[in-house]
């Protein structure tokens, strides 16, 4: 009789034994199995905002790239006389303009590359009186020289620095100044090549 409760002893901690070691290897395989889907949604989410990150990289990259071209357009159609030396100062006047009316407010809303689009939907494709010209204006020797200065004043004003020529926001040929009335209620802060420059006169 003590033989068989012995025996019987033995086996029900035999068989304690190998339930406690089924659930330990149980609970071990899931708390791994936990880890490893923790792991992979940790990834996932990894690679999901890389994924975004770069999507916004290509986009910022593209309006970079459009805004230099929209500008380079811009200066070619406004000015191309003169020496090398004039047109970089007077497309650099220009852009100083067109800066300062980003930080005017109301007048001209929006980002930069909004403010450059304003008035193309009509067809002229004029924004704030500034002339376009088409693309194949680029493929100039002047064409050349006005996307290299959109390219340095764009990084300029994306990322600095970037401080304006003077603080008008609005300019003008000496003789289309001449009995215009918008220009009469403004004062000239600066001259450039072929071009005056005016801002909001100062309060008296």
């Amino acid at each position: 009789m003590k033989n068989i409760l012995t025996a019987s002893t033995g086996a029900i901690s035999a068989l304690l034994f190998i339930g406690i070691v089924v659930w330990g290897t149980f609970k071990v395989t899931e708390v791994r199995a936990e880890m490893v889907y923790e792991s992979e949604i940790a990834f996932l989410a990894k690679q999901i905002e890389q994924a975004e990150i770069d999507r916004m990289i290509v986009d910022a990259n593209a309006q970079l790239e459009a805004e230099k071209i929209l500008l380079a357009r811009a200066f070619y159609g406004e000015y191309r006389e003169g020496t090398a030396e004039e047109r970089a100062l007077a497309w650099e006047m220009q852009f100083s303009a067109i800066y300062n009316r980003l930080e005017y407010g109301d007048d001209w809303s929006g980002d930069f590359t909004e403010t450059m689009k304003w008035g193309c939907e009509a067809g002229a494709c004029q924004i704030n009186s500034l002339p376009f010209v088409g693309p194949e204006a680029l493929l100039t020797d002047i064409g050349k020289e006005a996307l290299a200065k959109a390219d340095e004043l764009i990084e300029a004003m994306h990322f600095g620095p970037y401080k304006p020529l003077h603080s008008g926001h609005s300019w003008a040929t000496a003789a289309a100044v001449v009995s215009n009335a918008y220009f009469a209620g403004k004062c000239q802060v600066a001259e450039g090549p072929g071009h005056l420059y005016f801002g909001d006169c100062p309060d008296t």
